[in-house]
């Protein structure tokens, strides 16, 4: 039997609603240090809208969010991000007027005081992301959409994440382009990085991921292993396929 690593994040029961309309329905989730926790699901089901309750960005109505042992589901969103959980979001990646070196300026922030892990500096930004290094005196909005979303969650990295949340990283782009994310995502594993991970494609994120979770209209549909979830094709033809 494989070690279990501890919970760093647990999600209890989530409802989130924006105006009238009840969007999470009794979420829960887990996310273990050191792990790739993927949530999968099509667009609209509910992804971005859980990441967001998690980081203090939309209120939720009630539940519970633990992190590191303390629930924050009543935590303003800047300390939620001052406390090591830092989102990278496909819809909001990068700031198009200010140069690659300015936006990873922007996104850093000290580690915390009882931090064990690696530390984040843009000079250990362009070792990971060499294209950032050469590109770093252009200006965000002339990139590649892969190049953009490479510099979205670099700035990410720069906030020294005990938590890194990436929503939909592929979404958009090339194979070859993906391919890559993949590999630096599975450095960032292996640096111990804990990791959720929302997307639609099923096979870049069971190639990375330690545990999965389906949603489809705001409700948790299935939680397990991807080799269970590969077993049943019943699960991925309803739940997935588009």
């Amino acid at each position: 039997m494989g070690k279990i690593h501890k919970i760093v994040l647990e999600v209890k029961d989530l409802h989130t609603y924006y105006g009238l309309s009840h969007i999470l329905f009794g979420v829960s989730l887990i996310v273990r240090q050191g792990e790739v926790t993927c949530l999968l699901g099509r667009n609209g089901a509910g992804k971005t809208t859980l990441i967001k309750s998690i980081c203090g960005l939309v209120p939720a109505s009630s539940g519970e969010v633990w992190y590191q042992g303390k629930n924050i589901i009543k935590t303003p969103a800047h300390r939620i991000a001052s406390s090591g959980v830092i989102p990278a979001f496909s819809d909001n990646r990068i700031f198009g007027n200010l140069t690659v070196k300015e936006n990873l300026e922007i996104g850093k922030m000290r580690p915390r005081s009882d931090e064990k892990r690696v530390i984040w500096t843009i000079e250990k930004i362009y070792d990971l992301f060499p294209i950032l290094k050469e590109f770093e005196k252009r200006w965000a909005g002339s990139l590649s959409g892969g190049q953009q979303q490479i510099l979205c969650v670099a700035k990410a990295l720069m906030g020294n994440p005990e938590l890194l949340i990436l929503d939909e990283p592929t979404i958009g782009l090339a194979p070859v382009v993906i391919a890559s994310i993949g590999e630096q995502i599975e450095i960032l594993k292996a640096e111990n990085t804990s990791i959720l991970l929302t997307e639609q494609n099923v096979k870049f994120a069971s190639r990375l991921g330690d545990a999965c979770s389906i949603i489809d209209m705001g409700e948790i549909k299935y939680q397990g292993t991807f080799k269970d979830l590969h077993n049943n094709e019943s699960i991925v033809s309803e739940y997935l396929s588009v």
